[in-house]
């Protein structure tokens, strides 16, 4: 086998890795923003329903 070429599967091996886990962090992120925005809407939502006396179960 020729050396040179083993070092550039193992360089394009390793670029894939990294490839894949820029992807990976991408993802991550992209989720970690959608779970903060739906966690602020929920704020919100808590803070403009109306309050309900104690003992009193609220309607969904």
């Amino acid at each position: 086998m020729n050396p040179a070429a083993g070092r550039r599967g193992v360089t394009q091996a390793v670029g894939v890795a990294d490839g894949v886990r820029d992807n990976i962090t991408i993802v991550v992120d992209a989720v970690q923003v959608a779970g903060s925005t739906v966690i602020s809407d929920r704020d919100e939502v808590e803070r403009t329903r109306p309050r309900v006396a104690d003992g009193v179960w609220e309607r969904a």
